[in-house]
């Protein structure tokens, strides 16, 4: 129990300085003595955290450590990102997905190299229908991982999150495109906006049902969000329409992709 103890003694320490924040001391080359102390204390904490049984007490381990990182948030070690990229082989689903989550506040480069390779694997097995319970359950938990590595992208932010988002963008899952549409639009990144649309395209086609409205309605609200284009919303009673906003849609990025950011 003792990984336990350490890990609500940091949660406790830490509970008042959950806001990214930057350390006058720290630069991005390199973390303050003091922080590279407490760092080291975390990533202590981190791994014997997750050696815990529970999985909430490995959650907690996580959060504390993404909340220890959080004290400097200017410098971004790869050794943090590495720490949580570890935590994503957690036999727990809700471990791994927000372990997922929490790396994206860390190294851009190092956490969207993990997170593209996860994304990868996600895809093409959310791309077969599960045979039997087992693979079903299986199916669900992917789910589960995708939408910590689609938050994840989304604290990105930035370019590197950018072709990783593309390709969950392309995915032939409703569910995908649902829990994509809460994170694209965090994305300032040129490939994200005629992923956007393409997906857009498809959703159109698809046989109407309670699902395919949703994410159809979802995918046009993220985008409006994303890009402010303020296209003209299309008539629910007429299909023709849909596919008016969707040309409509890929004509302003034709003209406002060169100035969008």
């Amino acid at each position: 129990m003792r990984g336990a103890a350490v890990v609500f003694l940091l949660v406790t320490l830490l509970s008042g300085g959950l806001t990214a924040g930057e350390c006058p001391a720290c630069t991005a080359a390199k973390i303050c003595d003091p922080h590279a102390a407490s760092d080291r204390e975390a990533l202590k904490a981190l791994s014997e955290g997750m050696r815990n049984p529970d999985p909430e007490a490995r959650k907690g381990a996580i959060e504390a450590f993404a909340a220890a990182t959080r004290e400097h948030a200017n410098c971004r070690p790869p050794a943090n990102a590495s720490a949580l990229a570890a935590a994503m082989k957690d036999p727990d689903c809700v471990v791994r997905s927000l372990a997922a989550e929490r790396l994206g506040e860390q190294d851009a480069r190092t956490a969207c190299a993990v997170l593209d390779r996860e994304a990868d694997s996600l895809l093409k097995k959310l791309a077969k229908e599960p045979k039997g319970a087992r693979e079903e359950q299986a199916w669900l938990d992917d789910y589960e991982v995708i939408a910590g590595v689609c938050a994840g992208l989304g604290a990105v932010g930035g370019p590197p999150a950018g072709k990783t988002m593309e390709k969950i963008l392309t995915s032939v899952r409703l569910k995908v495109l649902d829990v994509a549409c809460e994170y694209f639009p965090k994305i300032r990144d040129k490939a994200v906006p005629p992923a956007v649309i393409a997906a857009m395209d498809r959703v159109r086609v698809t046989t109407l049902n309670a699902d395919r409205d949703r994410v159809w309605l979802a995918l046009m609200k993220a985008w409006d969000a994303m890009t402010k284009a303020n296209v003209r919303m299309p008539d629910p009673t007429d299909p023709a329409d849909a596919q008016r906003y969707v040309q409509d849609c890929r004509a302003w990025w034709k003209a406002n992709e060169k100035t969008w950011k």
